[in-house]
């Protein structure tokens, strides 16, 4: 469910405006789901809730590394 507006962009992208869905698209897509999935959370939780740091820590390090892995593999444009 997170990954649907990242989804609808590719979609849109590859099928209706016939063009490339590049690096920009797919990371700015994947940071608006955790941004918007994160804030309904909250909104839903009614209450204040005490985060820790290590998960939010963990995941950043976790999607640097895969934004890492993506650039590295598109970087001479063969796939």
């Amino acid at each position: 469910g997170s990954s649907a507006p990242e989804l609808a962009t590719a979609v849109i992208g590859v099928f209706i405006a016939k063009d490339d869905v590049g690096l920009s698209t797919v990371v700015g897509s994947a940071i608006y789901n955790v941004m918007f999935v994160i804030s309904m959370c909250g909104f839903a939780a009614g209450k204040v809730v005490q985060l820790c740091w290590w998960p939010l820590s963990r995941d950043c390090l976790a999607y640097l590394a895969s934004i890492a892995a993506l650039i590295f593999v598109i970087a001479d444009e063969v796939i």
